[in-house]
């Protein structure tokens, strides 16, 4: 992660001109769902795979209201033990054709017997949120 990633978190979550260039790049190139949504104290309860995509089934901080996101054409750069994990941050970068999604996480080490922070990343043909029956997808004609 390069704006939202572990210094910065370890550093009180202080922003400064870095963390407000990612913040202009999300509200000039990222579509509005993405903007308004926040993944932040998301609980990710499971993650399946097919041969098409990545679905991480996640909560609002154990509530009753279940979404999903879902990366189509997956390929993971970087995994952890994301099950059970809360989410920190989330960085979305964007080219022609794909994405490239990061999310920090506070994972369970089962080296260290307690909570880490991990990263997730992965390279995508496209991103779906599945919330209250309603897909927003990045690339909307995918």
């Amino acid at each position: 992660m390069k704006y939202f990633g572990k210094e910065w978190y370890n550093g009180q979550c202080k922003s400064g001109k870095e963390q407000y260039e990612y913040l202009d790049y999300e509200k000039s190139t990222l579509p509005k769902w993405y903007n308004d949504f926040s993944f932040h104290d998301c609980l990710i309860l499971n993650m399946y795979a097919t041969d098409d995509y990545i679905e991480l089934e996640l909560t609002f901080n154990n509530d009753d209201i279940e979404f999903y996101l879902r990366f189509y054409s997956p390929n993971i750069v970087e995994n952890c033990n994301l099950i059970g994990s809360w989410c920190i941050s989330d960085e979305l970068y964007l080219d022609k054709n794909s994405c490239e999604f990061h999310l920090m996480v506070h994972a369970w080490s089962k080296t260290n017997n307690r909570l880490e922070l991990e990263y997730f990343t992965v390279n995508c043909s496209n991103i779906e949120l599945l919330y209250d029956n309603k897909p927003y997808k990045i690339f909307e004609d995918k």
